[in-house]
């Protein structure tokens, strides 16, 4: 039996492994002959998949409450125009809000550390003993060594949130509403591109659809961990990851100070 493996596939890998233990075990196949093919551009492991999916949402979703709450909820509750009074620019007063968002989201980021760790802890514990528990194991486990990097994206994913969460809150007329359209922009897109990454590679859509995919700042997020966590990263495209994301919360952090210092934000 000849088997062509695509090695920077874990899909591809993980059906392998179970193809192998079928044709060895319950087919009594002797003569099995392997060729592992590396591809140019290869995938990150389904742990590192599942990471990935999970920094997504909770990045998305963490800031959206705070946020809501500092503009569109202090305006709805009239508290907004005391604020507005102190002396202090405006400016200054949404820097406060954004670095109190950041350390709030901070928490979460920690959370999430301890949940792939945990998560590590249980493949290891079930997959131990078992057969071909370390490539198992290896499979479906997170790297240790990797979890800064995945900390660095999820930063990077809560600033890009929290961008568009100002922009949507200032020009929002309540709480309520600022929260259901801030989680419709970001949580469908956040789904969508979840799971396109786990069916497949983002990189090979083409199209009108593959341009707007990729005009989405989180696109960048899954790329850059895809990118990092891969055999084989790329620097240039990675760079370009995080030169896009950052781009996009700047303007997005622009347009939500113009928005914040109008007029008609007390209104």
């Amino acid at each position: 039996m000849i088997i062509y493996v695509n090695s920077g596939s874990f899909r591809a890998s993980a059906a392998f492994e179970r193809i192998k233990v079928y044709a060895q075990f319950w087919m009594r196949t002797t003569d099995l002959w392997v060729q592992q093919i590396s591809p140019p551009a290869a995938e990150a492991s389904y742990g590192h998949q599942l990471a990935i999916f999970l920094v997504m949402i909770t990045s998305v979703m963490a800031p959206s409450p705070y946020i809501s709450k500092s503009f569109a909820g202090e305006r709805e509750n009239h508290t907004l125009e005391a604020l507005l009074v102190v002396p202090m620019s405006r400016l200054r007063i949404l820097a406060a809000k954004l670095a109190a968002g950041l350390m709030l989201t901070m928490i979460y980021s920690t959370f999430t550390v301890v949940g792939i760790l945990s998560y590590n802890f249980l493949v290891n514990f079930r997959g131990s003993g078992s057969m071909n528990s370390a490539s198992q194991i290896g499979y479906f486990s997170v790297e240790v060594s990797t979890i800064p990097l995945i900390f660095f994206c999820q930063f990077l994913i809560l600033l890009c949130a929290i961008g568009i969460g100002v922009v949507i809150s200032t020009m929002a007329k309540d709480q309520a509403t600022s929260e259901s359209i801030n989680n419709l922009v970001l949580l469908v897109p956040t789904m969508v591109i979840g799971i396109l990454g786990f069916a497949g590679s983002i990189s090979q859509l083409s199209g009108v659809f593959g341009f707007i995919v990729m005009l989405i700042p989180f696109t960048h997020a899954i790329m850059f961990l895809n990118g990092v966590l891969s055999p084989a990263p790329d620097p240039i495209s990675l760079i370009i990851n995080i030169v896009y994301m950052l781009g996009f919360t700047i303007v997005f952090l622009i347009l939500g100070a113009k928005a914040f210092e109008r007029e008609a934000i007390i209104a």
